[in-house]
């Protein structure tokens, strides 16, 4: 039987990234929220506007917010060819 060594990984946050990511987080939703209560007073083809635009402000934020909280815990250096491969598909 091995030893089991027990390494405890404490990642240190950058504070000010971490406000930034919140701060985005919030304000997609509240663009998201906004956005469905004008799909709400629209007619039929607006609705479907309002509605995908509502979809995407959620959708970017969510995602800035966890790639910038994702960046918080430690430097990254991200391939650009990559980032924006996953980014579109």
């Amino acid at each position: 039987m091995g030893t089991h060594i027990l390494v405890h990984n404490h990642a240190q946050h950058n504070p000010l990234l971490v406000v930034i990511s919140y701060i985005i987080a919030t304000i997609s939703a509240y663009a998201a929220i906004e956005l469905a209560r004008r799909m709400k007073h629209t007619e039929n083809k607006t609705k479907l506007i309002w509605l995908f635009s509502g979809a995407s402000a959620l959708g970017v934020g969510i995602w800035s917010m966890q790639l910038i909280s994702m960046d918080s815990v430690c430097s990254h250096y991200y391939d650009i060819f990559y980032f924006l491969l996953f980014y579109y598909f």
